[in-house]
């Protein structure tokens, strides 16, 4: 007695498959490739603080300060979200002073801007960990989050507050992800097991490539 043999689908259908799985694959790396290709300003590091709301709510003339800001190498501009009451902008000085209390950096905040995020130049970019302060012609609040006041609770006047300042801090220029490749790389292997490092992007990406080909193979099987 003969064993059956499994029908084939019909051509067209076998046809329409394989166009449906290449057409994925070459949406997929389109994206992919078009999300890498983008130009603009990117992070170079945070404080760890959230922007969960708003704090640090210091008047005209009124020094506030963020202490434990790390301005890694590289760091060309920091950026937080500050408020104005709906007024434009004062004019302000940044100051970043290390450990010694020397000023080790500083920055303009330009009068007349929009209140939200504003991006504040650093004069020399220097890789340092010290205390970021901010003084403006007019009342400012930023965003953050409220915790327990402490040494590296933001202050207002030299007096601790209870609560911290977002900081992020920006590469200088416009950059695509594809120059920052090495970066995003060693990166990736941050936060795991000793053994799991940088290896674990190029091994994901092999495998995204290997399953690309797989889906190409199936299309031609089901085409030929």
């Amino acid at each position: 007695m003969q064993s059956a043999t499994p029908a084939r689908k019909p051509r067209f259908t076998r046809s329409l498959l394989g166009w449906t799985i290449i057409c994925g694959v070459a949406i997929f790396l389109g994206v992919v490739a078009l999300e890498m290709s983008g130009s603009a300003q990117r992070l170079a590091g945070t404080n760890g603080i959230g922007a969960n709301e708003i704090v640090g709510q210091a008047r005209a003339g009124q020094k506030i300060c963020q202490p434990d800001v790390t301005i890694p190498a590289g760091g060309a501009a920091v950026r937080m979200e500050i408020f104005t009451y709906n007024k434009p902008m004062p004019r302000g000085r940044l100051t970043l002073t290390n450990s010694s209390g020397k000023v080790v950096d500083s920055g303009t905040l330009e009068p007349g801007g929009p209140q939200g995020m504003t991006t504040i130049p650093l004069a020399k970019s220097k890789a340092v960990t010290g205390t970021l302060c901010i003084k403006a012609s007019g009342p400012l609040a930023f965003a953050g989050q409220a915790e327990p006041a402490g040494p590296t609770t933001m202050t207002i006047n030299r007096a601790a507050q209870g609560a911290s300042i977002a900081v992020l801090v920006m590469l200088p220029g416009n950059k695509t992800w594809w120059q920052l490749l090495p970066d995003v790389i060693r990166r990736f292997g941050y936060g795991k097991w000793s053994f799991l490092g940088s290896w674990t992007f190029i091994a994901a990406a092999l495998a995204v490539v290997f399953i690309c080909v797989l889906a190409l193979r199936t299309f031609w099987s089901e085409t030929s």
